[in-house]
Formats: structure tokens, sequence, C-alpha cells
């Protein structure tokens, strides 16, 4: 029973080895004709303007917020010397008082750094999707444009025999041009 499973199988495999050889045959004219071309997408993200400006811009953003972060945590570690240096001298309903404040001051801190990362992380989110949009936008206009049938990402691309399928330049050019119009 094995051996009349294994048959069939092995010529069901060939059935289909032979459909898809004859299908690839038939369109074999038709790839002569397709157009190909390959983008490095992160050449292209390190070459945009708009990236570079939105990254120095989420930046500036991050430092601003490190330091307002930076400025609670020097108050929580100053208190928190102080109840140590006066812990002696003070009552103790008063260190108690001191240290629920420093607690509440930490969580605080927490609750701050919290919604500080995700602010910035959908800060990112939402300006990454900016950019894909317009790289692809750019992408889009490009191969219309210029008759390609087809544009890969070059990560993607394991060989390819011509050197000229890469269009990265030329979208990268496309791109940065947007800049001097809109200024």
């Amino acid at each position: 029973m094995r051996k009349v499973i294994a048959f069939f199988m092995v010529v069901s495999l060939l059935g289909l080895g032979l459909t898809y050889r004859a299908e690839a045959g038939a369109k074999s004219s038709d790839a002569s004709s397709l157009k190909i071309g390959s983008v490095d997408m992160g050449k292209v993200i390190g070459q945009y303007y708009k990236a570079k400006e939105i990254e120095e811009t989420l930046q500036k953003k991050q430092e601003a917020k490190q330091k307002e972060i930076e400025g609670k945590r020097e108050e929580i570690n100053k208190l928190t010397e102080e109840l140590k240096t006066q812990g002696s001298v003070l009552k103790a309903e008063e260190k108690k008082k001191k240290a629920k404040i420093i607690e509440e001051k930490k969580k605080m801190l927490g609750q701050l750094f919290r919604a500080y990362d995700s602010e910035m992380r959908s800060n990112v989110m939402q300006k990454q999707k900016e950019i894909l949009e317009d790289i692809q936008a750019a992408i889009e206009s490009f191969g219309k444009k210029n008759g390609y049938t087809l544009i890969l990402d070059a990560r993607q691309v394991l060989y390819s025999s011509k050197a000229d399928l890469d269009v990265t330049g030329e979208i990268i050019k496309l791109l940065n041009k947007t800049k001097k119009t809109a200024n």
C-alpha cells in the first residue's frame, strides 16, 4: 500500500513539474519584456532629507524629556540623601512623611517615564509611516514614468546579473527634489 501511495505521489509531482515547465516556457516571451529595478531602502531612508529632519526633531524631543527626567531623579536623590542625613534627628512621623513623599515622587517619575516612552514610540511609528509612504509614492511615480514592471527592495534580491537594476540614486534624487520646491 505504501509503495502505491509513493508511486502516485511521484507521478503527481512529475505532472506538476511538467505543467510548471510548460507554463514557464509559454511565459518566457513575456519575461523578456519585463523591466525590473531594485531599491536599497536603507540607503534611501538614510539619505532622504525628511528622514534626517525627523530624526533631528525626535532627538531634540528625547533630550528635552531626558533632562526633565534627570531633574526629577536628582530631586528624588536629594530628598533621599536629606532623609538619610536627618534621619537620626527627625521624629518617626516626619521620617515616615518624607519617605512617603519620596515614594510618591518615584512613582510619578515611573509614570512620567512610561508616558514619555509611549509618546516617543508613537511619534517614531507615525514618522516612519510618513517616510515610508513618501518613499512608496516616489517609487511608484518613478516606476510608472520610466516603464518599470517591477521594483524590488534590494535586500530581497538574492542575485542579479545586471548591475543597472539599482535605481536607488534616482529615487533619492526624486525624494530630495521635493525639499527644494518646498522651501
